[in-house]
């Protein structure tokens, strides 16, 4: 008998942990340092995930209650209600904790049941899959281990089996019934209870229950006091589109731990975010994505939780607009705070940027900021310096991480990873601002991508009224769904390795997009749909109150002022000029929503030359004003064809299925959607942007509406002089003066005449008109 218990110890303290975890006795630490935590819910709390090397190391101080109610070392499987269980997010937990706590060894109790509904965690309550009691049993094993510990803390996960009409709309009351009973049960009243979100698999749009169910998590720590959430954002699946991989899971864990420790634990050094005198900054920019198309904003076919989660976390803007609608000069305004009127050749497309324009990211770097980005800067187009060296204009390059792309056309940017490698190269201490730019979801598409990946042609909730609603542009619409979702995951991925890294709280994160999405009337043109764009801001440090929605409107030349005084940079000169926007800080001051500051009453945007295509190398002048939910457009050139000439494939608009639609309708005689997107237009036009937001309906010419179109001219032309417009000073033709970059001048006059040209890969060749058109407008 005693060489079998030496030979216990000596096997105990060979493998790390100590007797009582072999034996099954009980621990021999003091009861007040022994912290319990309990670990229910159903499937994604037992843990599905593949058990590895890693999830079986043990350590001393991280024990488990087992199924025969003994304590043994906590490792993989800890759960027990079905013969598949494997790794789960309770292990990770218990490891972060015990190293925040030196002093104490933490038991888990296990009593998760796969597939069990809410109602089953109640008194008597029966699960048939598991053939279990999951409340009694969860009480039962609770007690057990509370005779040689504290419970500490209960963990939650659960609500899939809940997401069904009947269930949803009263779980709610039941979690929050949940909570009182556990606490009241366990004799333990103020213990903190964590509940975790749903698994945000971005194959399908989740449905009206699941909806409620996760608003219900979401809701609880401002209902019950002492209750905290955890996001499972940019978190995927194992493959089977319900269960957290195991590298998602232990990331989870990790999460469960962390608001755990920041809200029920005074922090100790391990677990303190970094503090800068200045915050990070966090430029987050889609290259066509339109306004609207996020969950945030109720969109259902378009999944976003990480641009939902900077939301909900900070501010969403309901009337952000890009003042010009093509990526070069929409970028140019972001980094100058001016607008493209302002920028001489950068108010085009295809340009030089003038060097004498610096930007805000070559302002930062110069006043101690380490900068970068990966993917997307600004372009296309030529940006040197005054001696011909290419500007850091967005920061250094970050993109040697690639991953497989997961459909044609995207990119195989691993731009997640290329900020780890950022994050990696910034000095220790030092402040840092990072540009991260998708090419997604700028086309082209893979056809059908959507449909393949589990969505439904009925999911697509609207189809705009300037196109016909078929199966082509139905398809077209979802697989731009697929790419914008392709921005959202990275997105998260990069929001994951800032918590991770301690920096998220003093991080202000902007995520948005340049203009609107790739199809016909909206990039490149100036309407509703062209700019008015998705943003969000975050900041947990600077930015005041949490999902706040703001009606203010926001121009993207705001955003380099913005920057520059939350880094408390007062003179930008010598680099950049005197800029024209004004910086956000006054409504992340305010603890407003809807109209914060009252002088935010409206917003100016136009355009001048964008793609090749015309003769001579014209543009497409347009000058607007968006105020009180009105737009009113001023086109200077109505002769000219606003996408581009016909002969030349419509070069201001990208190839697309709904491209290829329109014009195929209009050659076989149907030319009600080719003239809405392609036909010539009147000098003046003006919506009314709440009740026709497509802006179908010109009222321009209408006389009830005479009176407010004079108005919004006066203001718009006012203010554009004051601005030193060229064209409100009678001297608009400088712009379509300015050269192409590259071989493109005069590639309307070199194709018509059989001249070689540079090729045109951004529409079809079917979009080239054999027949030269003169249509009437």
């Amino acid at each position: 008998m005693k060489k079998t218990k030496i030979f216990r110890i000596i096997i105990s303290y060979m493998l790390g942990f100590p007797l009582f975890a072999v034996s099954g006795e009980s621990p021999k630490v003091p009861k007040d340092q022994f912290h319990l935590y309990l670990l229910v819910g159903q499937s994604n709390m037992a843990g599905r995930g593949k058990v590895e090397a890693q999830d079986k190391k043990t350590h001393p101080r991280l024990l488990t209650l087992t199924k025969q109610d003994k304590w043994a070392p906590a490792v993989a499987p800890l759960h027990f209600d079905k013969p598949f269980a494997g790794t789960g997010l309770g292990r990770t937990f218990g490891l972060r904790i015990v190293e925040n706590n030196p002093d104490a060894t933490v038991g888990l109790i296990p009593c998760a049941a796969g597939g069990s509904p809410i109602s089953t965690w109640e008194p008597s309550g029966y699960h048939g899959q598991t053939k279990s009691h999951p409340w009694d049993d969860a009480i039962k094993r609770a007690k057990i281990a509370m005779q040689f510990g504290v419970l500490k803390g209960i963990l939650w996960h659960q609500g899939e089996s809940d997401c069904q009409k009947g269930l949803a709309e009263i779980y709610e009351k039941k979690l929050h019934e949940l909570v009182s009973r556990f606490r009241k049960e366990l004799k333990s009243p103020e213990v903190p209870f964590i509940v975790g979100q749903m698994g945000q698999f971005a194959e399908r749009p989740w449905s009206k229950e699941k909806k409620m169910v996760d608003a219900a998590h979401r809701a609880l720590s401002k209902k019950v006091k002492r209750t905290a959430f955890v996001d499972s954002d940019g978190l995927g699946h194992k493959g089977d589109k319900v269960h957290f991989s195991a590298t998602a899971f232990r990331e989870l864990g990790k999460r469960y731990a962390n608001a755990y420790l920041e809200k029920f634990t005074e922090r100790t050094a391990k677990t303190t975010p970094v503090k800068n005198k200045c915050p990070n900054i966090l430029f987050a920019i889609a290259d066509d994505w339109g306004f609207g198309h996020a969950g945030a904003y109720g969109c259902d076919w378009v999944r976003t939780p990480s641009f939902d989660r900077v939301a909900r976390d900070g501010i969403l803007f309901k009337r952000a607009y890009t003042p010009n609608a093509k990526c070069a000069p929409s970028r140019a305004i972001i980094l100058t705070g001016r607008y493209s009127w302002q920028l001489e050749q950068a108010a085009n497309h295809m340009n030089v940027f003038p060097s004498k324009f610096g930007g805000f990211v070559e302002t930062l770097e110069a006043n101690q900021y380490f900068t970068g980005y990966t993917g997307k800067g600004w372009g296309p187009g030529i940006a040197n310096d005054a001696q011909g060296k290419r500007r850091l204009i967005t920061g250094r390059s970050f993109a040697k991480r690639k991953a497989k792309p997961p459909a044609r056309g995207i990119s195989s940017n691993d731009y997640a990873a290329n900020f780890k490698d950022f994050l990696a190269a910034v000095p220790e201490g030092q402040a840092w601002c990072f540009w991260y730019g998708t090419t997604e979801p700028h086309r082209g598409y893979e056809y059908g991508n959507g449909v393949k990946n589990g969505k439904k042609l009925s999911d697509v909730d609207r189809v705009p009224a300037f196109w016909p609603d078929n199966e082509m542009v139905r398809n077209d619409m979802l697989d731009y769904s697929m790419e914008v979702e392709h921005y959202d995951m990275h997105l998260g991925r990069i929001l994951a390795a800032l918590k991770k890294s301690g920096q998220l709280d003093d991080t202000l994160v902007i995520a948005t997009s340049d203009h609107g999405m790739p199809f016909p009337r909206c990039k490149g043109q100036a309407y509703e749909s062209s700019n008015h764009i998705p943003m969000a801001a975050m900041w947990s440090r600077g930015i005041n109150g949490k999902g706040r929605i703001v009606d203010d409107y926001v121009s993207f030349a705001d955003l380099a002022p913005t920057f520059l005084e939350v880094a408390g940079i007062k003179n930008p000169a010598p680099i950049m000029q005197p800029m024209t926007g004004r910086s956000l800080t006054d409504v992340f001051d305010s603890p407003e929503s809807g109209q914060v500051i009252a002088k935010r009453d409206h917003v100016l945007i136009g355009k001048e030359r964008h793609d090749v295509g015309r003769p001579q190398n014209g543009g497409y002048p347009i000058r607007g004003i968006v105020k009180g939910d009105k737009l009113y457009l001023r086109n200077y050139e109505t002769n000219r064809w606003p996408g581009g000439n016909p002969e030349t494939g419509y070069l201001n608009c990208d190839g697309s299925p709904t491209k290829t639609v329109l014009l195929n309708q209009r050659r076989n005689g149907n030319p009600k959607f080719w003239q809405m997107n392609f036909g010539k237009r009147p000098t003046h036009e003006l919506f009314d942007l709440k009740i026709d937001p497509h802006c179908v309906k010109n009222l321009a010419e209408d006389k009830a509406h005479l009176d407010l179109r004079y108005k919004l001219s006066e203001q718009m032309e006012q203010e554009l002089r004051a601005q030193g417009d060229p064209r409100q000073l009678g001297n608009g033709k400088i712009f379509d003066s300015y050269p192409f970059v590259g071989n493109w001048n005069n590639f309307f006059e070199n194709f018509t005449s059989g001249k070689k040209t540079p090729g045109t890969g951004w529409v079809n060749a079917s979009d080239y008109e054999k027949t030269q058109l003169d249509l009437s407008r």
